[in-house]
């Protein structure tokens, strides 16, 4: 499948669960995932959104595409704006991070960790969607593990935060907070 059949794909694609996953069994089959990864970036794209649907249930098929793809997400995650694509986006990377994690020790470099901890802060303290918030959070929660001067942060946005939002804010908000009380 070329760029522009992917593109045609996505410009019909509905947003029906049947339809994504035919789509991304495609993109599988057909060893187009460079294709869809590009698609994602192109930000000026009308179909850079739904690119990202499909990328995140990509991912999820298989380990060894979220670990290849893990990282280049990372250090192009920043161009993405759109609330449509960073849902996906935030998902894709709080799966990653879950799967680096092993055994006490991770494979994600400092740096990366790094531009992940700043952005879910921000994504925390913005007026971004809840589910959005939640993967956030939930990154967050993973990675204080091997950064533990996250962890008084977090706990401070996160208890201001659970009297403003809604309550799936507020349920994830209060486990990850036991989890921080059990650190400290």
């Amino acid at each position: 499948m070329t760029t522009q059949s992917l593109m045609t794909s996505l410009s019909t694609l509905s947003p029906h669960r049947e339809n994504r996953l035919q789509l991304t069994q495609q993109v599988i089959e057909n060893g187009d995932i460079e294709n869809l990864f590009a698609i994602c970036l192109k930000v000026e794209s009308p179909y850079h959104t739904k690119a990202w649907w499909i990328l995140e249930w990509v991912l999820a098929s298989d380990r060894e595409y979220l670990l290849t793809y893990g990282p280049l997400i990372v250090r192009k995650m920043t161009l993405i704006k759109e609330e449509s694509a960073l849902r996906p986006m935030v998902k894709i990377l709080c799966s990653w991070t879950k799967s680096q994690i092993k055994n006490d020790a991770i494979a994600i470099p400092q740096q990366d960790m790094d531009t992940m901890i700043e952005s879910g802060f921000d994504w925390l303290i913005t007026d971004v969607q809840v589910a959005i918030k939640v993967h956030a959070m939930e990154m967050l929660s993973l990675i204080m593990k091997w950064n533990d001067w996250i962890i008084h942060p977090l706990a401070d946005v996160l208890s201001k935060g659970i009297q403003e939002h809604s309550p799936a804010y507020k349920a994830r908000a209060s486990k990850i907070l036991k989890k921080i009380k059990k650190q400290i």
